[in-house]
């Protein structure tokens, strides 16, 4: 069992059992939190407890056998076609398929062997310390923007991949990661292919339906030109002035039955930001 656990221990890392902790499931958070708690402690001391205990087992077995068979050949090859069968392949295969399951259930036995061992795997371990390296033996995995991109892209359910999220899951995934590190300059399209409406616009209800076909949420409103251009206008300059926009829930209130115009809807205030201006703070802007 002590080389299996090994392979379990080593199979798993801080943010892999971070994530298994936060499962919904009792039992494999509870087992989860009990193997992360091991993985506080100092990990090459933990595995050179093991490590010693496996070696020791392995190499008292042989003598015991020795012993208890009057050194006959025969039992000699049997005890070690059993330990590496039994003692080295089945533990190496069987433990890193289901380490948080088997590992957490034998916490008992892993406590057992880190007290019996503690103090000559603690003196080793503080050797190799000063004589290898000064690193504190803990290793946690933590990914950036694209990694973590990547990292979702391969468990796309697209042939190519096998995983388990659907194509569209791993599109929204990564468009919110994608916002990260994008501006609103990346999404600005020229003022031509914008659509909008005019202030003066009658509305009536195949109007209203058009509208809503665009698909968007908010709609600009403008004034014409020639009001733009008048002596006392401050958007002389310009070809349009912006009034704000119309809401989709907006769209909601008028009779459908009657005829208005624009002038009779709440048309909201447009914010103005630069093109440096980061895409989660606009999100944010347009929730409020």
């Amino acid at each position: 069992m002590a080389t299996g656990c090994i392979a379990a221990f080593t199979s798993l890392d801080s943010t892999e059992l971070s994530i298994y902790t936060m499962e919904e499931t009792r039992t494999n958070r509870r087992l989860s939190e009990k193997v992360l708690r091991l993985k506080t402690y100092h990990t090459s001391w933990v595995l050179s407890c093991l490590l010693m205990c496996s070696v020791t087992i392995n190499l008292s077995l042989p003598l015991i056998s020795a012993c208890l068979l009057d050194n006959r050949l025969w039992g000699l090859f049997l005890l070690a076609g059993l330990l590496i069968v039994v003692g080295e392949i089945l533990p190496q295969v069987i433990f890193p398929r289901y380490p948080i399951v088997i590992l957490g259930n034998l916490m008992w036995f892993v406590y057992i062997i880190l007290a019996l061992y503690a103090i000559p795997a603690g003196m080793l371990v503080l050797i190799l310390h000063y004589v290898v390296s000064h690193g504190s033996g803990k290793r946690r995995i933590v990914y950036d923007t694209k990694q973590l991109s990547a990292l979702i892209d391969l468990h796309s359910q697209r042939e190519d991949k096998g995983g388990r999220l659907s194509v569209d899951s791993v599109r929204v995934i990564q468009g919110a990661l994608d916002l990260e590190n994008r501006v609103a300059g990346d999404i600005m399209k020229p003022i031509s292919d914008v659509k909008m409406l005019n202030v003066k616009d009658r509305m009536n209800i195949d109007r209203w339906k058009r509208v809503i076909n665009w698909g968007y949420s908010r709609i600009p409103v403008y004034s014409s030109i020639r009001e733009n251009r008048r002596a006392d206008s401050p958007y002389q300059d310009c070809p349009i002035k912006i009034w704000g926009y119309l809401h989709c829930f907006d769209m909601m209130s008028p009779d459908p039955k009657e005829v208005t115009t624009l002038r009779s809807v709440p048309i909201h205030a447009l914010p103005i930001v630069g093109e440096d201006f980061p895409l989660w703070d606009l999100l944010h802007l347009f929730q409020v």
